[in-house]
């Protein structure tokens, strides 16, 4: 089993992050935990049948050290509400773990932004 966490603090485009995870093109089981402390991600998370966590608002990182007490997965999949993947994501990722010396896989973000402002450059 493979868990997808999503961490999300009031991120304007979480319904296209989440609507591209419940897409995902692959026979791996996984499932969807949204890590967040707004009212607007839950309601996302019910309208898509996804898992909604709680985050108190103390930080990114105290979020997923409580959620990682939750997870039993072999897998973790750890992105973002900012984040669009594409849909064979879960496929490309478990691939990498054929060769068991791999452990840790990452993905290559690519900014969707127009260069003509200080995020697109960046």
């Amino acid at each position: 089993m493979i868990s997808i966490i999503v961490t999300s603090f009031h991120e304007p485009n979480l319904e296209k992050a989440i609507v591209a995870l419940v897409n995902q093109k692959t026979n791996y089981d996984y499932n969807i935990i949204v890590v967040s402390p707004d009212e607007e991600a839950k309601k996302l998370c019910d309208k898509y049948g996804v898992r909604y966590f709680f985050d108190p608002g103390k930080g990114k990182s105290y979020a997923l050290n409580l959620i990682f007490k939750e997870v039993e997965s072999k897998f973790l999949i750890l992105t973002d509400g900012d984040v669009f993947v594409s849909d064979n994501m879960v496929e490309e990722f478990m691939k990498k773990f054929e060769n068991f010396r791999v452990g840790v896989v990452t993905g290559r973000p690519v900014p969707v932004d127009k260069r003509n402002n200080i995020l697109g450059y960046w």
